[in-house]
């Protein structure tokens, strides 16, 4: 569930760019809000909560495995902790002086 979110947040936003540069419309930036938080937010959100309980489930029958040592269970245990974290960061769209750089000031 996570793989389709950010390929729309890559190649929506890339073509959101390109177009707000070639009809220099900084209005058209707003969309990347739609992409970014709305709909998108739910699903990742989804996606990285079953991918954290998948990998909880994985690490619990990898400490109670003889094959591999305890430790690894412990580690991938915490991995999921780290995505959620790094995931959790709240990122802005450009801002004002990025936008005033992609479309002139009398577009805007």
């Amino acid at each position: 569930m996570t793989l389709p979110y950010y390929g729309a947040e890559t190649f929506g936003l890339h073509a959101i760019g390109e177009l707000a540069l070639k009809e220099h419309n900084a209005a058209l930036l707003s969309l990347a809000n739609a992409v970014r938080w709305e709909q998108g937010l739910v699903f990742i959100l989804v996606g990285l909560f079953l991918l954290a309980v998948g990998t909880i489930l994985f690490a619990i029958a990898l400490w109670r495995s003889e094959g591999l040592p305890r430790w690894s269970g412990i580690a991938l245990a915490v991995s999921p902790i780290a995505i959620l974290a790094f995931s959790a960061r709240q990122t802005t769209f450009p801002s004002s002086e990025l936008r005033a750089k992609i479309c002139p000031s009398s577009v805007l």
